[in-house]
């Protein structure tokens, strides 16, 4: 009776481990697999030869280029925001009017900020400006691309979001601020999502 007691345990025991194995390798295969092709699916990446060439012309790092196209646009060239701001990078008409004269872009139109090439060339533009406006500083780039820059320089102006006037500390809990945490957030899921992209 002892033996088929041990026997029964035995086979209970080996059942067990094959379905732990077994889950582990049903997990194993979501980790590597399912789960980053569900998150591509999610953190679409597209024009990425376009990317990656305004932003070497500009000194820029891509993935912050990728990850700001996706929180604007969601990679839609014909999004328009409420506020009237266009394409991919959702810039404002005034500021492309700005961009336009600055890039020296000879007829230029706002329908032209639905065309890709035209919008990230634009946004990569005025990214580089913002770059060597705040000395290189992420945080404030992309505060200032969402706020504006007379908005970030009060704020950077103000003790309680930064110490030195030059980086951000803090930011009031406003649109501005959660748009910078995600802008952040979904920078760094391109990064891990897609390390070989640029």
């Amino acid at each position: 009776m002892k033996r088929k007691t041990n026997s029964r345990a035995a086979v209970r025991l080996a059942a067990l481990a094959g379905a732990l194995l077994l889950i582990g390798a049903s997990l194993a295969v979501y980790l590597r697999v399912i789960k980053p092709w569900q998150m591509r699916q999610r953190y679409v990446l597209a024009y990425e030869t376009t990317i990656a060439q305004q932003c070497a012309e500009n000194q820029l790092d891509p993935y912050l280029v990728a990850a700001m196209i996706y929180c604007e646009s969601t990679y839609y060239p014909g999004a328009v925001s409420g506020v009237g701001a266009r394409g991919l990078m959702q810039i404002m008409p005034e500021t492309a009017d700005w961009l336009a004269w600055r890039m020296e872009l000879a007829d230029f139109n706002y329908d032209q900020l639905f065309d890709p090439e035209t919008n990230i060339k634009m946004g990569c533009a005025y990214l580089a400006f913002l770059h060597q406006r705040y000395d290189g500083d992420m945080r404030c780039m992309v505060a200032a691309y969402h706020c504006g820059q007379g908005q970030l320089d009060r704020w950077l102006k103000d003790p309680a979001y930064s110490s030195d006037g030059k980086t951000l500390a803090a930011l009031p809990e406003n649109d501005t601020n959660k748009y910078l945490k995600w802008v952040l957030k979904v920078y760094e899921i391109y990064r891990e999502l897609y390390p070989e992209a640029f």
